[in-house]
């Protein structure tokens, strides 16, 4: 279930000091935004995935520039992130489960996994 009120968190690299706060993209919203950015069956990704992730981040900490300054967050900002970055977020706030909700949801319950009962 994907909620309105959730804060993932977000890191390139697992000891990366720089998190990004983010939601996942609730399947309807993602319908939204492609409708919005198609024209004439031909989808603008680019613009597509920039308002996506505008929608998804919720602020960043430890996030700076090439001259070291810690870069404040806006969503003016996220339209200057790295692609690179733009393109592993869109993988993350596309899962229906991150990692870790998927884990919690295999612990056995009363002896029995979810995932093989």
């Amino acid at each position: 279930m994907i909620t309105s009120k959730e804060r993932l968190e977000f890191r390139l690299e697992p000891d990366d000091e720089s998190v990004i706060f983010y939601r996942r993209l609730p399947p309807t919203k993602r319908a939204e935004f492609v409708q919005k950015h198609t024209t004439f069956g031909e989808i603008n990704n680019l613009a597509c995935q920039l308002e996506m992730c505008q929608y998804c981040i919720l602020g960043w900490e430890h996030l700076y520039d090439v001259d070291e300054n810690e870069i404040p967050y806006t969503l003016a900002a996220v339209n200057d992130l790295p692609t690179p970055v733009i393109l592993r977020l869109m993988d993350v706030i596309n899962q229906t489960s991150p990692p870790d909700i998927i884990k919690n949801f295999g612990k056995r319950r009363n002896g029995v996994s979810p995932l093989t009962a």
